[in-house]
């Protein structure tokens, strides 16, 4: 067990407080420090993920108060890369991490397909630098300051600086602490003199830096789906359906992250709103999350819906109404004044008026002259039968495309006569002359018994095959669609239609009689095309 290991600052990363322990008991070398803090000179020096975790807990001094968990939880980034992973997904982790190596782990975590990856650098902030210097007399690496998209300091908003502590360059083995020589004087970046560009740079600071902190990491991935759905809902920016509205989130992108592009990768990238608002199967960058934090902190809220429209008023069942009209119309009031008087439009009130019956001062409602459904009847039954006359050859879609409103009228009230009075339909082309299948049967089956004459005489043999057969009568691929109307032909076919056996046979003979018998089996076959185990089938076999 350990005699001394250093008391760790808050926020500050395991890879630093092994470096300062390597600098503290000036350590012979890397390896010298790994045995004793590990008892393994193997271990390699991680700046997020440091592993043997469990191994090094195991070697501290009792009254530090460190276990291995708390060293994943409290010194590694650990809380900040599984702080959207499944429960499981977060518990091997931690026992990766704890119990051996951490090798294959950024590749399991998902944080290899990361569009924005960790600094290359160590990365500090000088205020912060010099309080730590005040209150503790050496510097620190935080665990804040490294963080994938992080680029100011969520404490004092000042933007980040590079050290010159490379750790993919150093030994794999060497921790390398926070020194004035590495961390030295550095300019700001041109983005630091943009006031946009780093408040926004500030709220992203400030939300990845509580990632480090959550209690509890373990988030399940449905929940959060079901959750960034509903923020984003709440915010007006969803369809009726409740699915995300894609345009709109990504005008508001575009509008709230403009004065980061060219700064932040992810705040052009296209990729990481379609993570978070659609099902996946993995989980998004804890970057995504923070930006649509930021996102949805900047939309505004929306507007409250119109209240429902006031019942509509029926001035017919009002008494009040009626009773005021009856008064003005009685004291001789005019129609404007009177219309004035209660608020409505003086057709209203010429409507009123009429329908109670009051003899008023001025012109009564203008009533359209009723005409009969009778005098209506005869007048379009008048003009139908007039365009049939005049044109005769007219179809019923041209005359009603002539007399659209007769027709109209005929056709909801007098259909029964206008289905009487329609013209003669159209004469049709001549018919189609039907084909006599039982002659075109007989023919066929005919012409497939003289072809098959012919297939058995050609040289050299061919089988006799339905195919075959619609060739040599001029039709290919005839017969089989229509096998259904000639049951002649097929008859024929199937009787006269070689196997592959009988062919074999026909074959050799054919052979035979050209070469003669004597000729050696092996070329016999050979010359037939036949397979080395053939052998001869009777013809009633066959």
């Amino acid at each position: 067990m350990l005699p001394y290991f250093p008391i760790p600052f808050p926020d500050e990363l395991l890879y630093s407080i092994i470096a300062r322990y390597h600098r503290h008991t000036c350590s012979p070398g890397p390896k010298a420090t790994l045995e004793d803090l590990f008892r393994n000179r193997s271990v390699k020096a991680s700046v997020d993920l440091q592993g043997h975790l469990g191994a090094l807990a195991g070697r501290l001094p009792p009254g530090i108060g460190l276990n291995a968990e708390t060293l994943a939880r409290k010194h590694t980034l650990l809380p900040y890369y599984t702080a959207y992973q499944r429960p499981e997904v977060a518990r091997a982790a931690l026992e990766a991490v704890t119990r051996g190596t951490t090798e294959g782990l950024h590749l399991r975590l998902g944080i290899a397909t990361w569009v924005v990856r960790a600094p290359v650098t160590l990365r500090f902030c000088p205020a912060c630098d010099a309080e730590t210097l005040a209150a503790r007399g050496e510097r620190c690496w935080r665990r804040a300051h490294q963080l994938p998209g992080v680029l100011v300091c969520p404490d004092h908003g000042g933007a980040l600086r590079d050290s010159t502590v490379v750790p993919r360059a150093t030994g794999q083995h060497d921790f390398v602490a926070a020194t004035e020589e590495v961390c030295g004087p550095a300019e700001p970046p041109s983005w630091a003199a943009n006031p946009a560009c780093m408040e926004l740079l500030g709220r992203i600071a400030r939300g990845s830096a509580q990632l480090l902190s959550a209690p509890h990491p373990g988030r399940d991935i449905a929940g959060t789906e079901a959750a960034v759905h509903a923020a984003i809902a709440v915010r007006g920016l969803a369809r009726p359906t409740g699915r995300p509205h894609r345009q709109r989130l990504e005008a508001l992108r575009d509008a709230v992250l403009a004065p980061l592009r060219g700064v932040l990768a992810q705040a052009s990238e296209d990729g990481w709103l379609l993570r978070l608002t659609r099902r996946h199967r993995r989980a998004a960058p804890p970057l995504d999350h923070v930006l649509l934090d930021v996102l949805l902190a900047a939309a505004e809220p929306p507007k409250p819906r119109s209240p429902a429209p006031a019942r509509r008023r029926f001035l017919a069942d009002e008494p009040a109404f009626v009773a005021r009209l009856t008064a003005f119309v009685a004291e001789g009031k005019g129609l404007c004044a009177t219309a004035r008087a209660l608020g409505v439009d003086p057709g209203t009130v010429r409507q009123h008026v009429t329908r109670l019956g009051l003899a008023a001062p001025w012109k009564p409602l203008h009533s359209r002259r009723a005409t009969s459904d009778d005098q209506k009847q005869k007048t379009n039954r008048a003009s139908w039968q007039s365009m049939l006359s005049d044109e005769p050859r007219l179809s019923v879609t041209e005359l009603r495309r002539r007399l659209p409103a007769e027709y109209a009228w005929l056709y909801r009230n007098d259909r029964d006569w206008l289905r009487d009075h329609r013209p003669e339909p159209a004469t049709r082309g001549a018919p189609v002359t039907r084909v006599d299948w039982h002659s075109v049967d007989n023919s066929v089956a005919a012409d497939v018994a003289a072809a098959v004459e012919r297939l058995k005489t050609t040289v050299p043999p061919t089988r006799v095959t339905v195919a075959a057969l619609e060739r040599a009568i001029g039709r290919p691929g005839w017969i089989g669609p229509r096998k259904g109307k000639l049951p002649r032909t097929m008859a024929t076919v199937r009787e006269l239609v070689e196997s592959v056996e009988a062919f074999r046979t026909r074959r050799v003979a054919w052979v035979e009689a050209v070469l003669g018998p004597e000729i050696a089996p092996w070329r016999m076959r050979q010359l037939a095309g036949l397979p080395s185990r053939w052998r001869a089938v009777p013809a009633d076999d066959a």
